[in-house]
């Protein structure tokens, strides 16, 4: 009978070891799974903040403009090493008075600083003749 119990306590040592190994990878899997999610859901958060902070900075303009304020301004910014240096637009910011890069949008542009600054009443019939002409 000797034997016999060797082999089932070697039997027992195996099947004990085997139930350890098993345990420890499944640890080790839930662990891994746990950090891919927690990472998964880190870059979710940064890319959704990402895209949604210049929409909301556009809302807040909005909102600005609606209630009057003509002169707020969206913030714009990009990321410049996402630019080819061809891509890269000349802000018109710098210019004179009265000037644009585009030909033609200058009268334009005075027109607006003329409206801004006249009463409401003057506005309108500023409006009123250039819809006629």
């Amino acid at each position: 009978m000797a034997p016999k119990d060797q082999m089932i306590a070697a039997a027992t040592a195996a099947q004990a070891q085997i139930i350890q190994s098993s345990t420890n990878t499944l640890v080790f899997s839930i662990l891994l799974i746990l950090g891919i999610l927690a990472i998964a859901l880190l870059a979710a958060v940064l890319i959704s903040s990402t895209l949604t902070s210049p929409l909301v900075a556009l809302t807040h303009t909005a909102q600005e403009i609606t209630q009057g304020n003509l002169e707020a301004r969206a913030k714009i910014s990009s990321l410049k090493r996402n630019r080819h240096p061809r891509q890269r637009t000349q802000h018109h910011d710098g210019l004179p008075e009265g000037q644009h890069p585009i030909p033609g949008r200058a009268r334009e542009g005075e027109n607006l600083r003329t409206r801004r600054s006249l009463p409401k009443r003057q506005t309108g019939a500023l409006l009123n003749s250039k819809g006629s002409s």
